[in-house]
């Protein structure tokens, strides 16, 4: 009811909201204008990188009050508490090291730190393939589906959501960024702008996926000329559903599932998907195209779980050849 009754007071401009003060703002505001004038990232990926970097910088005001000063056993301490501390993987602490040094050689030429601190990151190393996706299996995902479908006005619209990313494994992002227009109902089409391919793809709509949507459209979506994106928030002021909306959609209705996985968003789903795929079989070149890779290398990972193609192996009688 807070949460509601907040976002109604901001709406109307009654809401006057304490501004909580960032560690060396000025630093930060000043890197975003660089990667978004420099070097042409994308919002998502300025983002993603912004809410990094301010932790980084928030544990380094608590260790020190001066940015000129921050030495190499600073930010090594930082690194390896993600990994030993908040228990993330070796990939995410490399991606995080990464930021941290573009950030930091950056900072160099600024000034704002010692020279050649960049260069003293150390990543952890990270073996190609060395993890298997974590997915529910297809026999899961179908009781997800089932039982998100009701006539509660919540799960015709989440039903629709985890459709999407099931059947055509999108990812998160793709899902919120869908518009009205990317349906094309008379020709039984769906276009989907990637987000990590330049061209956009175009599939056949799947008569299921295409009822879901018609349903959530139909009985759900509030009637508004300003916005084209298919999914909206379901109280005012209606907005684009976030990236985290869609995460808690999936990872509420995974976790009532009482599996164990590693993983229990959005990108679960898509790993489903690619791996119910490759066993009924089809191609990897196939399902690279359906999911959106660049590369078949992207896609290759999930033959290690064709499951069924293991199993046969398993069974294979080698008597005759011993």
């Amino acid at each position: 009811m807070i949460r509601n009754a907040a976002r109604w007071f901001k709406m109307l401009g009654c809401l006057q909201e304490t501004k909580q003060p960032i560690s060396f703002e000025e630093y930060l505001n000043q890197y975003i204008s660089y990667m978004r004038q420099e070097q042409g990232l994308s919002e998502c990926t300025i983002l993603s990188r912004f809410y990094q970097l301010r932790i980084f910088l928030t544990s380094i005001e608590q260790k020190q009050q001066e940015f000129t000063k921050l030495t190499p056993l600073i930010v090594d301490e930082i690194i390896i508490g993600k990994h030993d501390i908040d228990h993330h993987s070796r990939r995410t602490v490399q991606l995080y090291a990464s930021i941290l040094r573009s950030f930091l050689r950056y900072a160099e030429d600024q000034g704002w730190c010692p020279k050649h601190l960049a260069s003293t990151i150390k990543a952890p190393r990270v073996y190609r393939d060395e993890s298997l996706p974590s997915a529910p299996y297809w026999s899961d995902v179908k009781r997800l589906l089932a039982n998100s479908v009701s006539d509660s006005l919540v799960d015709i619209r989440d039903y629709a959501i985890l459709m999407l990313l099931s059947v055509y494994g999108m990812r998160c992002s793709e899902v919120t960024h869908l518009r009205l227009e990317d349906i094309d109902w008379e020709n039984e089409l769906i276009h989907l702008q990637r987000a990590k391919r330049c061209k956009p793809q175009t599939f056949p709509l799947s008569k299921t996926v295409g009822e879901a949507i018609l349903r959530y459209l139909t009985l759900v979506r509030p009637k508004l000329r300003t916005s084209r994106e298919i999914f909206l928030s379901m109280y005012v002021p209606y907005k684009l559903l976030s990236s985290a909306a869609v995460y808690q959609i999936v990872s509420k209705r995974l976790k009532k599932l009482n599996i164990t996985i590693k993983h229990y968003g959005p990108h679960a789903l898509r790993h489903a998907c690619a791996t119910h795929l490759i066993n009924e079989g089809i191609s990897l070149k196939e399902i690279s195209d359906h999911l959106g890779h660049r590369t078949l290398d992207t896609t290759r990972i999930y033959a290690k779980v064709d499951l069924t193609t293991l199993r046969k192996v398993a069974e294979f009688d080698m008597g005759g050849l011993l």
